[in-house]
């Protein structure tokens, strides 16, 4: 093995030193030496080429994605902050030095354009999918309502980045959890495809969100400079899957497909082309419980399943053991416990109406209102009241005494039921 690697270290070096030496003697190289040194550079070369793609590749991803993030937990931030809504789109067509650069526009839906009317990038520079509830805007972000530098709202090429949110998410007074319009594509998973699992076409993911923000990418096709300048026209369906992302509808097309986790990036040219980084944001991700900042208590934000004493809640409030409603005061009503039905495991459902408020269910009512005459509950059983016959003792059984009467007291009964009275 040794004299194998010398044989092959002296082949290189003659080799070398031949081309050293046609050099000295200007005598030129010979078709087959220049052939080898062309090999042998392109050995030491094309390492170091790859290493620097990656290195770029790696550096647009921490810089888009940086981005990206940064705005998107400014935007969470505006909505903690007391407006209880997410922040309107600022104008992606004003550049700096411009009245309301950066700021949050108007969503009200009667001011803003529809994204098919070409007049929206010269009037407010944000627009809108549809005059219904379920409308998109479109713009860009609004870094200077939301406090940030406007270097962190740009992407790597130093563009805008764009930011769709549901029109109804903007407002405090129509803003609810889950309540997000955008719908968004994702490529197949390719294991599948290639298995014929799947079709290779790109879906629509199962949930809508709450807003879209990316950037548009190398191409920079439907995007905008920091200046406000439109880059490249959008193109077609043809062009690439980014078309969803710049025909400013409410379709956006995701990066990664958060269902398979598969990656919709891709430099072919044709339908498939897609160079745009993105991401998406379904709900607003705060914590289970909210500290008032005024006081010691806390509520409850967007948590569907609570457990206490459990790790694995059943239902909505799921208790390992008593609960417990302390009444303050001797008898306040704060510590009721208020609930429409009681059910079992199995959803067998009763009101408390039933025995509580008898005269609101009649026939959990055993008083006999129009006689007077009232019967007693002996069984309480399939949401009804079981009552005795009428009570109707003679008056014989049991004789009236009055041991106060006497100046004594009562200190027994005696075997025909009347009272025993004693000093």
């Amino acid at each position: 093995m040794k004299d194998r690697d010398n044989v092959h270290k002296m082949g290189i070096s003659n080799i070398l030193n031949n081309i050293k030496q046609s050099i000295l003697k200007e005598n030129g190289l010979s078709l087959v030496e220049m052939a080898i040194g062309l090999v042998v550079l392109g050995l030491i070369i094309m390492p170091i080429i790859q290493a620097q793609k990656y290195n770029v590749v790696k550096e647009m991803r921490q810089v888009n994605y940086g981005a990206i993030q940064n705005s998107i937990d400014g935007i969470n931030q505006y909505f903690e902050s007391g407006n209880g809504a997410y922040p309107c789109p600022a104008s992606l067509t004003l550049g700096e030095g411009n009245t309301g650069f950066g700021l949050s526009g108007d969503c009200t839906l009667t001011n803003v354009k529809l994204c098919t009317d070409s007049s929206w990038p010269a009037t407010e520079g944000i627009c809108k999918t549809s005059n219904s509830a379920t409308a998109i805007i479109i713009g860009g972000i609004p870094f200077s309502s939301l406090g940030m530098p406007q270097e962190e709202a740009l992407d790597y090429w130093g563009n805008k980045l764009i930011y769709a949110v549901t029109q109804t998410q903007t407002n405090n007074s129509t803003y609810a959890t889950g309540a997000g319009q955008i719908r968004i594509m994702g490529v197949d998973n390719p294991v599948l495809v290639s298995q014929a699992l799947e079709d290779g076409i790109p879906n629509q993911i199962s949930n809508l969100y709450d807003l879209f923000v990316f950037s548009t990418g190398y191409n920079g096709a439907g995007g905008y400079t920091k200046d406000g300048i439109a880059i490249t026209a959008c193109g077609s369906a043809s062009s690439g899957y980014e078309f969803e992302n710049c025909n400013f509808d409410n379709v956006f097309f995701i990066d990664r497909n958060p269902d398979n986790d598969s990656s919709g990036r891709s430099e072919a040219s044709g339908a498939t082309y897609f160079d745009d980084w993105t991401t998406a944001q379904r709900s607003l991700p705060i914590s289970t419980w909210f500290k008032n900042e005024n006081n010691m208590n806390y509520v409850m934000t967007l948590a569907t399943r609570v457990g206490v004493g459990t790790t694995d809640p059943e239902y909505a409030l799921d208790v390992e053991g008593s609960v417990r409603a302390q009444p303050t005061g001797g008898g306040s009503p704060d510590g009721n416990i208020i609930t429409a039905d009681i059910c079992n495991d199995s959803n067998d459902c009763f009101s408390p109406n039933l025995i509580s408020a008898p005269s609101a269910v009649p026939s959990m009512d055993c008083r006999d209102l129009t006689t007077g005459i009232n019967r007693v509950v002996t069984e309480i059983g399939d949401s009804a009241v079981t009552c005795d016959t009428v009570l109707d003792v003679p008056s014989a059984t049991f004789s009236d005494q009055n041991c106060a009467a006497l100046g004594k007291s009562a200190i027994g009964i005696d075997a025909s039921g009347g009272l025993i009275c004693a000093p």
